[in-house]
């Protein structure tokens, strides 16, 4: 049973998060047909059953969209993920889901530092000549700040975010149960393969926290893409890449 098989009181508490969401987002039928009520219930966790106003108006890949931006960062990571299966969405689903925005605020860098000294084996100053504490870009996985290596080339901190693997385990410890769930309460969804699904959006998540595969993939493509003049793919430093860290090179786009 799904409450036999939550880890911790935090995993409670993100189940009833999720059941909440989606019931403030107009999806309160998939809790009910789901039995979310009832196992939060049996927890001491009750649901309030008021949605927002204004609902009636949206689609439902528009109320799951929404749902999904609420659920924070690990869930607009699925959302876009399953905005690329053209092959199973309908059109319309995956136009919506493809307006899924990454609504993450930076982190100071001091916030970073440690980790990046854990990773680099000392002050990030010793290994780059100029490190720019404001960042470059901020998204869900990971943080982009600009530097300099000693030789004066500008290059690109990729930074993972501290805390997002613990984020994104905890949602991979529910959405496999919610999948089982699903498939069993909701046939209309069996032809999408719930179960299915959810481990193969899981395996290209976990892929995307460690950027040691990012790294792989860009040096990859490079090959594949060398004798290319058109196209330019950014070198990876292999030096400093780790599995929290991607160090590559700083290109400029037209402006």
């Amino acid at each position: 049973m799904l409450l036999e098989t939550l880890a911790t009181a935090r995993d409670l508490g993100r189940l009833h998060e999720i059941a909440s969401v989606l019931v403030r987002h107009g999806l309160g039928d998939i809790v009910r047909r789901l039995g979310l009520a009832g196992v939060l219930e049996r927890a001491g966790r009750a649901i309030h059953w008021k949605a927002a106003e204004g609902l009636a108006s949206k689609t439902p890949a528009q109320h799951a969209r929404e749902a999904l931006e609420a659920l924070g960062p690990t869930f607009v990571k699925f959302g876009q993920i399953l905005a690329g299966r053209r092959d199973l969405l309908p059109p319309e689903w995956v136009k919506e889901l493809s307006l899924l925005q990454e609504d993450v605020p930076a982190l100071p860098f001091e916030e970073l530092r440690e980790q990046l000294e854990e990773d680099r084996g000392g002050a990030p100053e010793t290994a780059f000549r100029e490190l720019d504490t404001e960042p470059l870009a901020s998204a869900s996985i990971s943080q982009v700040h600009l530097a300099r290596l000693e030789d004066g080339t500008r290059v690109i901190l990729k930074i993972r975010r501290p805390g997002i693997v613990e984020t994104a385990e905890a949602a991979l410890r529910l959405l496999p149960r919610l999948a089982e769930l699903a498939e069993r309460e909701l046939p209309e969804l069996e032809t999408y393969g719930p179960k299915r699904l959810v481990r193969q959006i899981a395996r290209s998540l976990r892929s995307e926290l460690d950027l040691r595969q990012e790294a792989a993939n860009a040096e990859r493509l490079a090959r594949v893409l060398e004798r290319d003049e058109q196209i330019v793919v950014p070198r990876v430093y292999e030096r400093f890449t780790r599995e929290r860290l991607c160090v590559q090179d700083y290109l400029e786009g037209p402006s």
